[in-house]
């Protein structure tokens, strides 16, 4: 995956998923990290992405401050047309 690229791709490491978009990137549900090789490995992929990210970032000159993101209050519920009365 590459950080902020497009909005399409997603990577699940255990029950977690992580969805690139090109404003951001979205970490969903949970991620357990055990001792053993198991949780080794899934540590290791977690953190290929955050460093992927962290650097995808970094490398911007033009980073704002703050982006503007779809406030969920602003989005209007409507009837599905296709659902019958």
């Amino acid at each position: 995956m590459k950080p902020f690229s497009d909005d399409g791709t997603s990577i699940t490491i255990g029950d977690m998923t992580i969805e690139n978009g090109e404003s951001e990137v979205a970490f969903f549900g949970q991620l357990k990290i055990t001792a053993d090789k198991a949780g080794l490995d899934r540590a290791a992929k977690l953190l290929e992405i955050v460093t992927s990210v962290h650097a995808a970032l970094a490398s911007r000159a033009d980073l704002p401050d703050i982006i503007e993101t779809v406030d969920a209050d602003a989005v209007t519920t409507v009837k599905n047309p296709f659902e019958a009365p």
